[in-house]
């Protein structure tokens, strides 16, 4: 039996949780929101080096040791970087 991609769309769309598709003697596939897509891609290019990797765990280090600035907003970070409007 084929599945019905349709309906299985509209239940991931409703509960935003991923799907299965099993195909009668191909790979089992994954039908899932783009934005579960976009943010494994995302995590998987920071931890793309070790480089990367060890400046992100040193960043959770010392955000869980209470060191760093931390920012109301998104704003206040963007102008402290030099990335607001111009």
């Amino acid at each position: 039996m084929q599945p019905d991609l349709g309906t299985m769309g509209e239940q991931v769309a409703r509960t935003g949780k991923a799907a299965e598709i099993a195909w009668t003697g191909r790979a089992t596939m994954a039908l899932l929101p783009t934005a579960d897509l976009s943010a494994m891609q995302e995590t998987l290019h920071l931890f793309s080096s070790r480089a990367n990797a060890r400046a992100l765990f040193d960043a959770m280090d010392r955000a869980e040791r209470g060191e760093g600035t931390i920012f109301s907003s998104v704003e206040d970070l963007q102008q402290r970087l030099g990335l607001g409007d111009e």
